[in-house]
C-alpha cells in the first residue's frame, strides 16, 4: 500500500467528507481505491489518521554474504548472478536466496548488468608492431602516402555476436580493461574479398 503522509491522509478524509467520489481521490493522490478504502476504514475504526509503524523485512543475506557477492563480481566482471546465487545456495543449503536478491544487492554497491564494449582481440606483440608503425609513419607528407598501395579486405562475419553478454560495471567503467570484451575481428571470418586502392 502506498505511504501517503500524515497531512495527505488528512486531505483525503477532507476530500471524501466534502463528497468528492472515491475514484477522484484516489486519482488526485495516485493510490488505488482500495487504499482510500482502507484510510476510511482505519478513521472510523481508531479516529486517527496517525501511520501505524512498519516493520521492516528481514534481510536474505548476511554482511558476510554481501561481501561475498560484491568481492567475487569485482574480480570476475563477466559473472552472472545466476551463478553467485548458485554459489551462496550450495554453502546455506538452508533457506535458499534469488538471484533477484543477488542483483539489489549488486546495485547497492553501484553495480549494474550492462552491454560491455567490444574490442578486437590483441596480442601484446600486436599492440607494440600497430605503436611502432603509428609512431613511424605519423610524419608522412600527403605526397609520400599518395605513392603507397592499400588492399582492402572484406571479411564474412562466421560467428554470430548476439550481445547477450553482460558485464557488472559501475558508472564511467565502460572502457576500463577487465570490463571490455573481446572479440574476434570480423567475426573470426574467413572468406574474405581483397582490392586494393591507392590513398
Amino acid at each position: 500500500m502506498p505511504r501517503l503522509r500524515e497531512n495527505e491522509r488528512n486531505q483525503l478524509i477532507g476530500m471524501i467528507r466534502g463528497g468528492v467520489s472515491v475514484s477522484t481521490v484516489a486519482h488526485h493522490f495516485n493510490v488505488t481505491r482500495r487504499t482510500v478504502y482502507v484510510k476510511l476504514q482505519r478513521e472510523r475504526a481508531t479516529g486517527s489518521q496517525k501511520g501505524r509503524p512498519r516493520r521492516l523485512g528481514r534481510r536474505k543475506t548476511t554482511d558476510r554474504e554481501d561481501t561475498f557477492i560484491r568481492l567475487s563480481h569485482l574480480r570476475d566482471r563477466f559473472k552472472t548472478a545466476g551463478q553467485t546465487t548458485a554459489e551462496i545456495n550450495n554453502i546455506r543449503q538452508n533457506n535458499p536466496i534469488s538471484k533477484w536478491t543477488v542483483l539489489r544487492r549488486l546495485k547497492t554497491f553501484g553495480l549494474r548488468a550492462r552491454r560491455p564494449a567490444c574490442r578486437t582481440r590483441l596480442t601484446p606483440y600486436n599492440i607494440r608492431n600497430r605503436l611502432d608503425w603509428a609512431r613511424i609513419h605519423s610524419f608522412w607528407p600527403r605526397p609520400v602516402w599518395n605513392n603507397h598501395m592499400f588492399s582492402d579486405e572484406s571479411k564474412f562475419l562466421l560467428e554470430r555476436q548476439d550481445g547477450r553478454k553482460r558485464v557488472f560495471r559501475r558508472v564511467n567503467e565502460r572502457f576500463v580493461p577487465h570490463c571490455l570484451s573481446q572479440a574476434r575481428a570480423f567475426g573470426g571470418g574467413i572468406g574474405e574479398e581483397l582490392r586494393y586502392s591507392r590513398w
